[in-house]
């Protein structure tokens, strides 16, 4: 009962209009009438659930409720994925605070945690992860918090040592994300996890933060242990730890621990260092100590305050700092190179601790300079900047100092001569930098020292130029004033003498600007004139002209500084009278140089850009330079405003205008200086230099020049005196506000240029309407003279910035209110909007009061009758549509130029261009506009998502209403039952969106708090109505399908993904969509699990269907020859499959359900398309190799992985069970057609085979390291984690055809070949090695273990004869080779054998037996018919021989007398020579003739056998083996013509016979039993004349051998007795 009231109590409608904060309050309010917050989370959940309320209101609740009920509810439940989302964040805002403890309780602990987990979606594991790291910063509640976490991922990784009580139920592959969570554990915690070598390491640049006193301890372990890569540390020895020193408050924790790190590298000798890790440790300490002021020396026993504990460091800290510092670059330069210096500010930072007081460690900065070096050396700007540290008159000692210590340089300027090396031109800031007098001292000794370097200067291209530029920086130090005028006097002479002597053009030129510089240089006027003069006479040389009067030359510092008129030094002008008299001859001097530049007009080579880029530089300097130097005059002297303007600006004034007056004459065109922004355009104006009189000066230039510019055009065109306001008779606005200020300028500053904005901004509004005159007289006069008034409306605003914001809203309001007659007040703001941002003011929303749409509201009925419903139940906003203005005065003036460069005095008539105005257009928006806003009312947010759904289902046809019954169904109440308003669905404005609906825009911002129902119904509908009428509204279906998925209950979108998935095909691109991992990656692991089920057994049974539909077209014989007939269209595409393939490797399902899924896969690509097949190897090359040839499949390593076990010497985890590998391995085998098989073979097999080989070599150096064992690398070959993997084709092949051997690469072959020789010539050091491992003497892991041994600690020999190796023999005698060039081929087996024949050889003496079964493997076996015989010949033959070969060369006389021969015995040779013969009836076929001649070369050869066999001493041994190897290889049907040949006596009866006769007789007798009984009687008779020549023989042995053969016959032949 006190659910259901309180359920009661808590109103739905209310909660969903309620904004956020208003909702708080209700809560609040409503947790004070019923305490009981898991009530109101178990309410609010179950409104959640029937989508009563949006989720949106539960996590207000999350963040009202006081205890962590409302947050283990919110994870728990699982019909919201937005409430679980909304949990964990206030989980991780709950978490750092001190309410730890109760926040862990109400979850269950670390047990109810790991259950949660293992159902939530992989996105909310991770960011559950996240929010535990992020947490481990937090200091309230540290220690306790850190133990929850240690016990939580003990419990989710369980290391082994330590098991946990409680297993993860989650077997998905989520140890990335939850080794996250490793930072915010114990400082123990954390030592274990790494001294373990748990994967994946923890990150330390996270650590640093949470932990770190650990990282500082592992920083300096590493050093301790001879690692140096601190790279990942950097953040300790710079800024990780800003707190004050608890051993010195001076300086930070972070600078003493880098100090700390160096002194411990220089205990343990651990130099040299990477290069980058100890650059950055000294930059940055040489530069924060720098920063810091020194303590002062008489309180440094004193008290301390706080912001000297912070920002000040004592020079006892600082110099043990350098002296670390230097020490450490000593080592590293002595072992290594010098340190390289990324930025020369380090070089700065030593200059200021040099010249520190009280700081007494100058040998260690020079230690610091000498051992390191910069990185770029390019000019030497950076020494003058480091020279500015100091003081002046400590400025050269620095210097030197400096140039003799950087290793870029050594240059001692004491000495008498330097050493011949390349030094780069120093700076000319170095000597302005300096005093005088140091700066002159500085010069002569360079020049003294006769360095190879350029003297900076100007000059350049003359072998005399360095002379001239040491002479031209004498001068311009300028120690004294009156020398300094006869040195140059004395140069000029000299330098005019070379240019009149010079006849080339280019020496000529050079003399002419070295006079120039001098003269500029001598300062004086009188000096400059006379040049200038003097230099007239080359006027007609334009290389020489172009050269000295260049914009370089006079526009140079020195000649602006004589020309402006003023001292060098203000401080000595005490005079007026001289003041003005050298001003006035300055300005003489500018209009000389305007008059040199008038008569060279004439000249034809004349370049007229070269000098207007050179006069307007020279004026607009000059001008500058005076109105700095004002400054002086209004500072330093009595002298008033007036004064300087007199002074200074009166005799300016008439000279700039005299230089216009010329420029515009018409025989001065070719000048082509007739901008009309005037000849000094741009001036700057910096600071408040002489405000007042600098100000008025330009204030009266624009009067002067606005008068000149009246009686200019009057001249030109009478017309112009005719022309009235608002048509300017001299220059617009835009033309005379020429410089360019960073103050703030009052009108009282410059009342004519003040007037002239206001007369513009605010004009007069009767005259602005006035409309444009239309005699061509009157077009003609204004011409391009026309005031902008964007322009001036810049200037008017920006002048005052203090005034900024009020003249703003004075010309907007004139300009709506005096400027707007022609427009409506909307047209009104639009237009004059756009005006004010080209004049780049922009104008608040809340100015331009521009109309908005009604907000939406839904109708607040609670009944069940339908009603109609029109969201646009208001009026809307007029409108404005785009339209021409008539022209009038004021169009010209706002939208003739944007800026006043365009204007230019061309000389001619031009009429000025009548523009046209447009007002914007101009829509209040749609009514979906609105949703775009920021700040919308929850209730409008409501109201669109009901319009939303409702106008996306008026678009299909269905049998009622979405809403024909209030939302949800009861008596709580959400959405009441409305449908659409016809006159709203009829507007055109609601498609307009070019990406579809805008309903679907809105649905998809305010997709949280959608109800998943409502938009699963309209789903449902658009799928329907898609199936049933294709291409009907295709791009609303999909989106809002796209929707659901990403909604809070996705499950509802499953049915409809797999319908469009496998009924379909045509729609990939949606396919894409609807399998992205995203969805998956946001599903419940049960809910992902299924759907990805579901997915591949339909596609599965689409596949299957498609095959049998293939195979019924093919066995139709008319549908194949039909031409016109077409096969079957797939009904699974290749990229749908490729998809969901890719999809099982992004999504982080359990191993076990990957690999369920890719083996179906794989068994199914056996009958499916050859695209289909072509995607499945695609994906399996691209996603499953990688994996399956992974040490563990479950734990795939990465690049970074490797790289840090093999940093820690740390054994990655390896797993035997490799069920991926197996899967591929058996597809391998079964694989048909052969043409699947090859493809399988060659893009998976042999990439997993060379994989697996480079993991595997890396995992077994790694080993032998671990366990000091490297040597034995010499003897291990690289071989893939199962060494039969490159041949296991060979292996398990039956039969092997030469297709099969075509797969297996040789070098696959070669690599197993290599392994075998390795385990069989095992060293004693791997046996000793092996034998370690299997006592247990070595503490190495079972898996390890296991696997090592397996591979490399088996019995030799019984491992080449068991059925779990290749046999290669079998190969040799059964295989059909291929002949394919870069195949597997027969010289590869043989190579194999050859080396084993070899191994054997040297063994022979311990295993005989493997040889003599060796022989047995090669031999030609009886009945195995032609082709066998062949093959033997070919394959196996060859192997005999060799074996053959190899004792025979091995059993020399050397060998014989070596009593430490190896092998000290050799096997016998007539074993091979008897298995060398080719018997005459194993499968050959011929004529009975061809066959008796066979038989008789076999027993030639017999014969010639036993010849050799006689003349051994222990013959009988071999021959009685011979007797049994004849007796069962030769065919019964050949066996008695062999008896014959071997059997006839040939001398007679009573010839002595020899030992090999005898025992040709002997086997002839041996062999005869198992001859056949001719039929003919003439060979039985033939037997008979035999066996009585044996009897009639003198020989005793003979005549035994024939008794005994006649006895034998007539028992078997049933001859007549004798």
């Amino acid at each position: 009962m006190a659910t259901r009231y309180t359920y009661h109590r808590l109103n739905a409608r209310q909660m969903c209009d309620a904004e956020p904060a208003e909702l708080a309050s209700y809560l609040r309010k409503h947790m004070v009438e019923a305490p009981d917050t898991e009530i109101i989370s178990s309410n609010l959940l179950q409104s959640v659930a029937i989508e009563a309320i949006p989720p949106r209101v539960y996590k207000v609740w999350l963040s009202v409720c006081p205890d962590a009920s409302a947050i283990a509810a919110g994870l728990q439940q699982r019909h919201s994925v937005f409430c679980r989302v909304g949990a964990i964040k206030e989980f991780r805002r709950r978490f750092r605070t001190g309410k730890v403890s109760g926040v862990w309780q109400a979850l269950g602990g670390a047990t109810g945690i790991g259950e949660m987990m293992s159902k939530w979606s992989v996105n909310e594991v991770k960011a559950f992860c996240q929010a535990v790291h992020r947490s481990g910063t937090a200091l309230v509640g540290r220690q306790e918090r850190q133990r929850f976490v240690d016990e939580l991922v003990g419990v989710l990784l369980p290391d082994g040592v330590e098991p946990s009580e409680v297993n993860n139920p989650d077997q998905r592959p989520l140890e990335g994300d939850y080794a996250r969570m490793v930072s915010a554990c114990t400082a123990a915690f954390v030592q274990r996890w790494k001294d373990q070598g748990r994967q994946p390491a923890p990150q330390i640049k996270r650590l640093i933060q949470s932990q770190p006193l650990l990282c500082k301890q592992w920083c300096l372990d590493l050093v301790r242990d001879g690692n140096l890569d601190l790279e990942d540390y950097l953040p300790l020895l710079e800024s990780a730890m800003p707190q004050p020193s608890q051993d010195d408050p001076t300086i930070t924790e972070s600078m003493l621990f880098a100090t700390d790190v160096l002194e411990l590298m220089l205990d343990n000798d651990r130099f040299p260092v990477k290069e980058n890790v100890l650059c950055a440790i000294v930059e940055n300490t040489v530069k924060r100590l720098a920063r810091r002021e020194p303590r002062d020396a008489a309180h440094a026993q004193g008290r301390i305050t706080p912001a000297s504990r912070r920002h000040r460091a004592s020079n006892a800290v600082t110099a043990r700092a350098l002296q670390v510092m230097g020490r450490a670059l000593q080592q590293q330069a002595a072992k290594a190179a010098a340190l390289t210096i990324r930025y020369s500010e380090y070089i700065s930072n030593l200059a200021a601790l040099y010249t520190r007081e009280g700081l007494d460690s100058k040998s260690d900065m020079t230690t610091l300079l000498r051992t390191s070096r910069l990185a770029s050396h390019e000019g030497t700007q950076w020494l003058a900047e480091s020279l500015r540290e100091a003081t002046p008159e400590k400025r050269y000692d620095l210097l030197k100092w400096l140039l003799v210590n950087v290793s870029n340089y050594k240059l001692d300027l004491g000495e008498r001569k330097a050493a011949p090396s390349a030094v780069p031109e120093f700076h000319p800031m170095l000597f302005e930098v300096l005093p005088p007098t140091d700066a002159i001292d500085f010069l002569d000794n360079l020049l003294r020292l006769g360095l190879d370097m350029r003297v900076p200067g100007p000059m350049r291209a003359s072998e005399d130029a360095n002379a001239i530029n040491a002479n031209l920086l004498r001068l311009s130090i300028g120690v004294d004033t009156s020398t300094d005028l006869n040195t140059a006097l004395k140069h000029i002479s000299r330098c005019r003498e070379k240019a009149q002597t010079s006849r080339d053009a280019a020496v000529r030129a050079f003399w002419v600007e070295a006079v120039f510089r001098f003269a500029a240089l001598s300062r004086s006027l009188d000096t400059l004139n006379d040049t200038l003069l003097w230099a007239r006479r080359y006027n007609s040389d334009s290389l020489t002209i172009k050269t000295a009067y260049g914009s370089d030359v006079m526009a140079s510092k020195h000649m602006v500084e004589c020309l402006a008129g003023l001292q060098h030094r203000a401080a000595g002008i005490v005079v007026r009278t001289d003041l003005e008299g050298r001003l006035k001859q300055a300005n003489r001097t500018l209009l000389f140089i305007l008059g040199t530049a008038v008569m060279c007009q004439k000249d034809p080579a004349f370049q007229a850009h070269a000098w207007q880029r050179s006069l307007r530089s020279m004026l607009c300097n000059v001008i500058e330079s005076r109105i700095r130097k004002t400054h002086f005059l209004a500072g330093q002297s009595s002298w008033t405003n007036d004064d300087v303007f007199q002074c200074v600006w009166q005799d300016t004034l008439d000279t700039l205008i005299k230089a216009e007056e010329i420029c515009l004459a018409e025989e001065n065109a070719v000048l082509g200086m007739r901008d009309l922004d005037g000849l000094t355009y741009p001036v700057r104006v910096e600071g408040i230099a002489a405000k007042a009189a600098s100000l008025r000066f330009l204030d009266e230039l624009a009067i002067r020049r606005d008068s000149l510019y009246r009686t200019h055009r009057i001249k030109s065109n009478a017309s112009v005196i005719e022309l009235r306001d608002p048509w300017p008779r001299g220059l617009p606005n835009q033309c005379l506000q020429e410089f360019i200020y960073d103050g703030e300028i009052l009108d009282h500053d410059t009342p004519y240029l003040s007037t002239r904005l206001h007369t513009v901004v605010f004009p007069d509004a009767k005259l602005a309407r006035e409309l444009l005159p239309q005699d061509e007289d009157t077009r003609f006069a204004i011409g391009d003279y026309v005031e902008n008034y964007k322009h001036a409306l810049y200037y008017y605003v920006h002048r005052a910035p203090s005034l900024k914001d009020t003249r703003i809203s004075e010309t907007w309001n004139y300009a709506l209110s005096h400027l707007s007659d022609r427009m409506t007040p909307l047209e009104a703001r639009l237009y004059w909007r756009g005006v004010f941002h080209d004049s780049q003011i922009e104008i608040h929303d809340d100015w331009l009061e521009l109309p908005r749409p009604a907000m939406p509201r839904l109708p607040n009925t609670d009944d069940e009758h339908v009603s109609e419903w029109d969201p646009l139940h208001e009026p809307q906003q007029p409108e404005s549509q785009q339209r021409l203005l008539p022209v009038v005065t004021l169009d010209c003036m706002t939208g003739q130029f944007s800026s006043s460069v365009s204007l230019h005095d061309v000389g001619r008539k031009v009429a000025f261009v009548v523009p046209e105005e447009k007002i914007p257009a101009y829509q209040a928006g749609s009514f979906w506009d609105v949703y775009k806003e920021s700040h919308l009312s929850r209730s409008a947010e409501e109201a669109f998502i009901v319009t939303g759904l409702l106008y996306i289902d008026s678009r299909v046809k269905s049998d009622a209403s979405l809403l024909s019954k209030s939302f949800p169904t009861g008596h709580t109440q959400r959405y009441p039952a409305v449908f659409l308003d016809e006159n709203f669905l009829n507007q055109r404005a609601l498609d307009t969106n070019p990406k579809g609906t805008w309903a679907r825009a809105v649905l998809k911002r305010f997709l949280p708090d959608v109800p998943a129902t409502c938009l699963a119904r309209v789903t449902m509908m658009l799928m329907r109505e898609l199936q049933e009428k294709p291409g009907t509204l295709p791009l609303t279906a999909f989106g809002v399908l796209k929707m659901l998925a990403y909604s809070s209950k996705p499950e509802l979108a499953f049915d409809h993904i797999v319908a469009v998935i496998t009924g379909m095909p045509d729609e990939s691109s949606w396919h894409r969509q609807l399998l992205q991992a995203g969805i998956f990656k946001r599903l419940p692991a049960d809910q992902a699990k299924m759907l990805a089920s579901t997915l591949i057994h339909k596609i599965m049974d689409k596949l299957d269907e498609q095959s049998e539909r293939r195979a019924a077209w093919e066995g139709d014989d008319t549908a194949v020859t039909d031409a016109t007939s077409q096969p079957p269209a797939s009904l699974i595409k290749i990229t749908t499959v490729k998809m969901l393939a890719e999809l099982l490797h992004n999504v982080a399902f359990d191993e076990n359900f990957s690999v369920d899924i890719l083996s179906s896969i794989l068994i199914l690509s056996k009958t499916t398309q050859e695209r289909t097949r072509e995607a499945i190897l695609a994906i399996l090359e691209e996603h499953a190799v990688p994996v399956a040839a992974s040490m563990n499949e479950r734990k795939p390593m990465t690049e970074q992985d490797w790289l840090g076990a093999e940093t820690a010497l740390r054994l990655p985890d390896i797993n035997a069970e490799r069920p991926l590998q197996a899967s591929m391995r058996t597809t391998a085998r079964t694989l048909a057609p052969v043409t699947l098989q090859a493809a399988f073979y060659r893009r998976i097999m042999v990439p997993l085979i060379e994989s697996s080989t480079k993991n595997n070599a890396r995992w077994t150096r790694l080993f032998l390291q671990k366990y000091d064992a490297l040597h034995l690398l010499e003897i291990v070959t690289p071989v893939p984690t199962d060494v039969m993997l490159p041949v296991e084709l060979l292996h398990q092949a039956n039969p092997v055809t030469a297709s099969i051997t075509e797969l297996v690469a040789p070098q696959a072959f070669e690599q197993y070949s290599n392994y075998v020789m390795a385990v069989l010539r095992a060293p004693q050091d791997l046996l000793d090695f092996n034998k370690q491992l299997r006592e247990t003497k070595i503490e190495v892991g079972a898996d390890a273990r296991s696997h090592w041994l397996t591979q490399w600690g088996g019995a030799p020999w019984s491992v080449i004869h068991t059925y779990e190796v290749l046999d290669v023999p079998k190969l040799l005698r059964t295989a059909d080779w291929s002949i394919a060039p870069g195949t597997l081929q027969l010289k590869h087996a043989h190579a194999h054998e050859r080396k084993l024949i070899d191994m054997m050889l040297r063994q022979y003496d311990t295993g005989a037996g493997h040889w003599s079964t060796q022989l047995i493997r090669h031999e030609l076996r009886p009945g195995e018919g032609s082709e066998a015989a062949k093959k033997w010949a070919l394959n196996l033959k060859p192997m005999l021989k060799y074996m053959l070969q190899q004792v025979d060369e091995t059993r020399t006389v050397e060998w014989q007398q070596d009593p430490q021969r190896v092998p000290s015995i050799l096997p016998s040779t007539f074993l091979i020579r008897m298995r060398l013969l080719l018997h005459p009836g194993d499968g050959i076929e011929g004529s009975k003739a061809e066959q008796v001649e066979r038989a008789h070369s076999f027993a030639d050869a017999i014969m010639n056998l036993l010849e050799k066999l006689a003349k051994k001493r222990t013959y009988h041994v071999d021959f009685n083996l011979m007797k049994e190897h004849l007796k069962n290889k030769i065919n019964q049907r050949t066996t008695l013509d062999v008896v014959k040949r071997l059997g006839s006596l040939g001398g007679g009866p009573d010839e002595p016979l020899s030992t090999a006769q005898l025992l040709q007789i002997e086997l002839a007798q041996h062999l005869l039993p198992s001859a056949q009984k001719p039929e003919a009687d003439s060979k039985v008779k033939a037997v008979r004349v035999m066996l009585d020549s044996w009897v009639a023989s003198t020989d005793e042995e003979v005549r035994k051998h024939g008794i005994a053969a006649l006895r034998q016959l007539e028992r078997d032949w049933k001859l007549v007795s004798l």
